[in-house]
């Protein structure tokens, strides 16, 4: 007869574990095969997974847990009846052994629906926990997708910022030149003025200078013919003598 499945062991615990326990462990050994450092192939550790989601989904209710601890005891105590028929009449005992064996049909075909109905409820939740990590797995996806067109945004503002500033820092640069080159002209400009100022000096003094050599020329030839003039006076006022 093949040994029922122990899901305590499966959970690494005992029969008197409360509910904490059972919840911690099962926590724990899920954490552990989905962590990927378990050293199982993928079909083992699924495996594991399917087995450990059914311990836990029998364990975790009380009416379930109760029924299997019963079976365990069972099948642990390994009952056996013997019948012994002596005669073909309804005796008490005989209405109690059938009681009992009706029972006990009762309790394996409950067991057998709470099995299948633990397997469906144990792949339902593998499936829920795969969807759970493929949901996970495309959220993570898409907030790095998002996170990727954050950094390119604010890659493509620096770069504008960027830009900007050399371009203002260009406009400065020719405001500055255009400055610098009006500056220029206006020197050149005011130097001109300045030299034609001091040429226009110069040839206003050389011509006062020349008038004033004129005029004291012209005074010069006016005392010499005075003095000449004065002299043909004398000279004839001598001779009259």
């Amino acid at each position: 007869m093949k040994k029922q499945q122990n899901y305590y062991e499966e959970l690494e615990l005992d029969i008197s574990a409360s509910e904490e326990d059972i919840q911690t462990a099962y926590d724990r050994l899920l954490s552990h095969l989905t962590s990927g450092k378990h050293g199982l192939t993928q079909e083992e550790a699924g495996r594991k997974i399917y087995q450990l989601n059914h311990a836990y989904w029998t364990l975790s209710d009380h009416a379930r847990r109760a029924g299997y601890d019963t079976a365990l005891a069972s099948s642990d105590n390994d009952i056996r009846f013997a019948v012994e028929i002596r005669e073909a009449r309804w005796t008490p005992q005989k209405i109690l052994l059938i009681v009992i064996g009706g029972l006990i049909a009762i309790g394996m075909a409950i067991q057998i629906a709470l099995t299948f109905y633990s397997h469906y409820r144990a792949r339902q939740i593998m499936e829920n926990q795969e969807r759970l990590v493929e949901t996970r797995q495309w959220d993570e996806l898409a907030e790095a997708r998002q996170e990727e067109r954050r950094r390119q945004a604010e890659e493509y503002r620096l770069a504008a910022e960027e830009r900007r500033q050399e371009q203002q820092r260009q406009e400065i640069e020719r405001r500055q030149e255009r400055e610098l080159e009006e500056n220029r002209r206006y020197a050149a400009q005011v130097s001109g003025d300045l030299h034609r100022a001091e040429e226009q000096a110069k040839r206003e003094e050389d011509n006062l200078q020349r008038r004033a050599a004129q005029e004291e020329r012209m005074k010069q030839e006016t005392e010499r013919r005075r003095i000449e003039q004065q002299k043909y006076q004398w000279q004839q006022q001598l001779r009259r003598y």
